[in-house]
């Protein structure tokens, strides 16, 4: 992930930064760099524009966004796994250690969010199943050290999943439902 490892993905619950929705120029010069067609450059803008108006953030990349404690990487239309187009090699994002890593569809490919922060609300997933029109099944790797906790809840603040312990991948999730009371809202790890 590019140099923000300790800002919080996109949706954080009064936590959220304004939103910068205007690209820069270096952000369409990254994304040619990595050889996106002028239509992927359009559409991926598109998408990182409608995180930003839903979940506040600030773009810091052609894809990606930077929150208190996290980053969410948009993947590029037409791929199957997020990559930092801000890096020069590009290659699929990983889940380095210390932190939770959420993926919006099963297999680990999708956008996928990185926090490091303890004790704060990512809402990242809720936008998942309702905003974007994403799936039900997303996928999870807690790779945060020790024993860390990542709990998972729902809008009432009521815990919906079994706690995951630092270390465990789960490449299917139930991040929604179509009952409401068990869909996972938020993620606090630590």
């Amino acid at each position: 992930m590019a140099a923000v490892v300790a800002l919080v993905l996109a949706g954080l619950v009064g936590l959220v930064g304004s939103a910068n929705a205007a690209p820069s120029a270096s952000f369409a010069a990254q994304a040619r760099a990595q050889g996106l067609s002028a239509t992927q450059e359009l559409r991926l803008q598109e998408r990182v524009d409608a995180y930003l108006t839903s979940l506040g953030g600030t773009q810091i990349a052609p894809n990606e966004i930077a929150f208190n404690g996290a980053t969410l990487l948009v993947t590029v239309p037409g791929e199957q796994h997020a990559r930092d187009l801000s890096s020069p090699t590009s290659a699929a994002v990983t889940c380095p250690s210390g932190a939770f890593c959420g993926w919006e569809f099963d297999n680990f490919t999708g956008d996928t969010f990185t926090q490091f922060a303890c004790g704060v609300k990512v809402t990242k997933v809720s936008h998942w199943w309702t905003a974007t029109g994403g799936s039900l099944q997303g996928s999870y790797f807690n790779n945060q050290t020790g024993h860390a906790v990542a709990r998972f809840y729902n809008s009432n603040n009521n815990e919906v999943r079994p706690s995951s312990t630092a270390v465990q991948k789960v490449s299917t999730f139930a991040w929604g439902s179509s009952i409401a009371s068990v869909r996972v809202s938020y993620v606090i790890v630590c």
